[in-house]
């Protein structure tokens, strides 16, 4: 984790694949902080962060089973 995620934020998440092998595939992650809460504003606010946030990242890899 890189930074923390907190109630009401708009998150969006990314794949990318980055290499292909005959039964494998690997895959990064990353998560974004979009919009920050705002609840002074009001329950439901938020506000547009003028930079996404980077809040994780991850490397995955899957295994094609026959």
């Amino acid at each position: 984790f890189r930074s923390p995620l907190r109630g009401g934020d708009v998150v969006e998440v990314s794949a990318t694949l980055v290499r292909v092998g005959r039964r494998s595939r690997e895959i990064d992650f990353a998560a974004h902080v979009v919009c920050r809460g705002a609840p002074e504003r009001g329950a439901n606010a938020a506000e547009v962060l003028a930079d996404p946030l980077l809040i994780t990242t991850a490397h995955g890899t899957g295994v094609a089973v026959s």
